[in-house]
């Protein structure tokens, strides 16, 4: 949510892996450790307006920079998945 763009994160939708464990990803961030490298799938809700490959890119640095200088950990890939578009309506006077 610190970028610019971002209105908020949401949940990933359900997948094969969710559905085999019996136990549902209710989860806007998932996360695949192998080999001591890491791959980042990020679900999240953009603002009317923005432009969405920016606001991705942005996303994918801030994690990618974030988890690798807090935890030492390789991030080789950091995908940014769009579900929705914020859509601000206009208060009546």
């Amino acid at each position: 949510r610190e970028i610019e763009g971002v209105a908020e994160l949401t949940v990933a939708p359900a997948n094969i892996k969710g559905i085999l464990k019996s136990k549902p990803i209710n989860s806007p961030v998932l996360v695949d450790l192998g080999d001591g490298v890491a791959v980042f799938d990020i679900y999240l809700k953009i603002k009317y307006g923005a432009k969405v490959q920016n606001v991705a890119s942005e996303v994918q640095k801030k994690v990618k920079d974030s988890v690798q200088n807090m935890t030492g950990i390789a991030v080789s890939k950091v995908n940014v998945h769009i579900s929705s578009i914020a859509i601000e309506e206009k208060k009546k006077k």
